[in-house]
């Protein structure tokens, strides 16, 4: 998600240029995340509704680290971060005080975040031959996903 390595962003930003940054990746991780419980919600492909839910996530977790403090994660996300779901989350959230995630919806997240981590819900790569999608619990962690949202719309950050 390195941007500037692909496109020239200013040094200049403004507090405003970048809070308008952060926001417009977290909207486009919205949308992944919308995305992932309408091709739920009408039966899709498993596995392509679990990688734009976790693809989701990592968005949104990403553009809260730099609605924090963009000059110190903006250029940075991509080689700290990378697809490592489980240590964006724990980082997201702790910039924004909350507390270290623990739980059923934790314990489910960090299965799934595994499978994404080495695009097994990305690619097929033989994982898809022996595990069923609908076998992998979400229940929980889609609770979470509703509540993160509900959340940001009500900050008026989505």
């Amino acid at each position: 998600m390195n941007l500037s390595a692909h496109i020239s962003i200013p040094d200049n930003l403004t507090d405003a240029g970048k809070r308008g940054l952060a926001l417009s990746i977290m909207r486009r991780g919205h949308g992944f995340v919308g995305a992932a419980f309408l091709l739920k919600r009408e039966n899709g492909d498993g596995y392509v509704w679990l990688h734009l839910l976790c693809q989701g996530i990592e968005i949104i977790c990403k553009s809260l680290l730099i609605l924090h403090d963009f000059d110190g994660n903006y250029s940075t996300l991509s080689k700290k971060y990378g697809h490592k779901l489980t240590k964006c989350v724990m980082h997201a959230g702790a910039a924004h005080g909350c507390h270290d995630p623990r739980g059923a919806w934790f314990a489910e997240f960090q299965t799934l975040a595994g499978f994404y981590e080495r695009h097994w819900l990305r690619y097929e790569t033989g994982f898809g031959l022996f595990v069923d999608p609908s076998t992998i619990p979400t229940g929980h962690l889609r609770h979470r996903v509703f509540a993160l949202v509900r959340l940001l719309r009500m900050r008026g950050l989505v």
